[in-house]
């Protein structure tokens, strides 16, 4: 990571009581580079990673703390999609996630 260069901050805000969640996605791998990085803030959240093989569906589950960093890279960044259910957010969150260019 010492030659991670942010090359755009995103701060979403997740309003619980209005369901807000983020639906299963890659992010963009033509522009983001091969790490994203992410803080979670305000609030605890559980993070769901899923993927589909040979007619499987699989999903693993993350919980997020209140401060915690995570780092999405190689299969995490490219094969598996990840979201946050709705049912997932129990309190309002934050989230800070920073991303660089593609190299």
């Amino acid at each position: 990571m010492k030659d991670f260069t942010i090359d755009e901050i995103g701060n979403l805000y997740y309003e619980a009581a209005m369901g807000a969640h983020i639906d299963p996605h890659i992010d963009h791998y033509w522009i983001w580079g091969n790490r994203i990085v992410g803080i979670n803030l305000l609030g605890e959240a559980i993070m769901t990673f899923s993927i589909e093989y040979d007619d499987y569906s699989y999903e693993i589950e993350f919980q997020l703390g209140l401060g915690d960093v995570y780092v999405m890279t190689e299969e995490s960044r490219y094969i598996w999609k990840h979201g946050v259910k709705k049912e997932n957010i129990k309190k309002d969150r934050i989230v800070m996630t920073m991303r660089e260019f593609i190299k």
